[in-house]
């Protein structure tokens, strides 16, 4: 199952991703922000790059027991047992169809992945195309939206949903569900 297309899309995301880093930031680069694009549940998301600390593809997950139907399972990233949650689902966009291959893993100290159906790619934009975040209805959590190429995609606040699945006690109290 190895498509060259698409690793040669990782490859490009991971080498944008390390020359993000290699120069020092001007003046120019503290009004610009980086965002990955992907699709949750057939819609366009963005997720900030700073938020992220990988992004992984077709990792075996193994489900676990649990009554938390947006836990998929736990999965071995970066020598650790890492839980894997629906990122549609934690969205309220409903369960994800098929097995997601993608996963955004986020929170270094304790962290977990986020799975999602598939990356666009990597923006860096200009922060006068982000509008200021209003609170989402579905999720209760507030949302910014990027604005680009005449597409909108609302801004997953990947800092806050950790936060949220920290508080419901599904990652500092393993066992215990809520």
């Amino acid at each position: 199952m190895s498509d060259p297309l698409l690793y040669g899309k990782v490859a490009d995301l991971r080498r944008a991703f390390d020359q993000a880093f290699s120069a020092a930031p001007t003046t120019a680069d503290a009004e610009l922000e980086d965002l990955i694009t992907v699709q949750i549940a057939d819609k366009p998301y963005a997720l900030r790059a700073r938020q992220i600390s990988g992004l992984f593809l077709h990792r075996s997950v193994l489900k676990v027991p649990t009554r938390r139907s947006e836990l998929l399972g736990i999965a071995g990233i970066r020598s650790a047992l890492v839980p894997i949650y629906d990122l549609a689902a934690l969205l309220e966009l409903g369960q994800s169809r098929s097995a997601s291959p993608w996963i955004a893993v986020c929170d270094s100290l304790e962290p977990l992945g986020l799975s999602f159906q598939s990356l666009e790619g990597l923006r860096r934009v200009a922060k006068n195309c982000v509008s200021e975040a209003t609170l989402d209805a579905a999720s209760g959590l507030p949302r910014s939206v990027l604005h680009a190429n005449d597409q909108t995609y609302p801004i997953v606040e990947v800092g806050l949903l950790v936060k949220k699945l920290k508080g419901l006690g599904t990652l500092s109290e393993p066992g215990k569900d809520r």
